[in-house]
């Protein structure tokens, strides 16, 4: 039986599985720690959306993106 191992799309290093947030913006998996009790760097962040009452998630890279060449 083959797996399939999820990258992280920030990073690009494997993503362990209570590791694992997807972004609601582009929609890539990408590392967020679910765990205080084990360690992990975080390569996005999550917050609570006031409107919607529920958590939403976003990637470095859609937090930070990189300015546009020539500005």
């Amino acid at each position: 039986m083959k797996t399939t191992e999820k990258l992280c799309a920030v990073c690009g290093l494997a993503i362990a599985a209570n590791m694992f947030a997807t972004c609601d913006s582009c929609g890539k998996a990408f590392h967020w720690n679910q765990r205080t009790d084990l360690p992990g760097d975080d390569c996005g962040q999550v917050w609570i959306n006031e409107e919607h009452l529920g958590l939403e998630f976003a990637c470095a890279s859609c937090l930070n993106p990189p300015e546009p060449e020539g500005n």
